[in-house]
């Protein structure tokens, strides 16, 4: 019986020192302030947001934001050919493509355009170096736009020159956004016919992938 007592007691000792620990572990441990909650928040929405712009898949309901939009687009024979899939995703989309249009066309494009157009969608660059100046002159004609501007996956000098040039204007101007196009069909040689033009593979891939990035970049989509 003595020894019993004993063990009771020692059991006890040992439970109420691990409670103590335990105690003293979690007065030690920081506690995690609502700024560092709201960061972890928009971490894990910018990640999930990433996922969703590459990989996700475009619902119904996505669909439905999606048709209201109304959009001017300019470009050259790759959105010429992407066309009829910009169309069933974007309803209310104007296309003014042309072959072998060269970016410089882009200043004199955006002045003609029409107040009641907010969102432009641009795809140049295909044909030849992008200039500085032209980025300069068409940003400020689209002044209180939202400008999208789809960069180069094509087999010449100057895509790498245009890409750069493409990233440092949104990362200039709050109203440009890259879509990432060379990123996303880097490793997919299929999506290509001739290098530059996009099978219909490649139109799937490039057209949704605009879609769900103005969607997310829009505050359309929410994670």
């Amino acid at each position: 019986m003595k020894r019993f007592w004993q063990g009771t007691v020692l059991l006890a000792a040992l439970l109420l020192t691990g409670c103590q620990q335990k105690n003293v572990s979690s007065q030690q441990r920081p506690r995690e302030t609502a700024a560092q909650k709201a960061a972890k928040k928009r971490k894990l929405a910018a990640q999930k947001a990433r996922i969703y712009i590459y990989k996700g898949k475009i619902s119904t309901s996505d669909q439905k934001q999606l048709d209201k939009l109304d959009v001017a687009a300019f470009g050259d024979s790759v959105m010429k050919g992407c066309a009829p899939a910009y169309q069933q995703l974007f309803p209310k989309i104007s296309i003014d493509a042309q072959e072998s249009r060269q970016a410089s066309a882009l200043p004199g494009l955006a002045a003609g355009l029409p107040a009641s157009k907010k969102l432009v969608l641009i795809g140049l660059g295909t044909n030849g170096y992008l200039e500085k100046s032209t980025i300069t002159q068409t940003v400020k004609e689209l002044k209180g736009r939202e400008i999208y501007w789809i960069n180069n996956n094509v087999d010449r000098d100057w895509e790498e020159s245009n890409n750069e040039l493409i990233a440092e204007a949104a990362k200039k101007y709050k109203n440009v956004h890259m879509i990432d196009w060379k990123n996303a069909s880097m490793d997919h040689d299929e999506w290509f016919a001739d290098g530059i033009h996009p099978t219909e593979d490649g139109i799937k891939a490039m057209t949704t992938l605009v879609a769900r990035t103005i969607l997310v970049d829009e505050g359309l989509k929410k994670f």
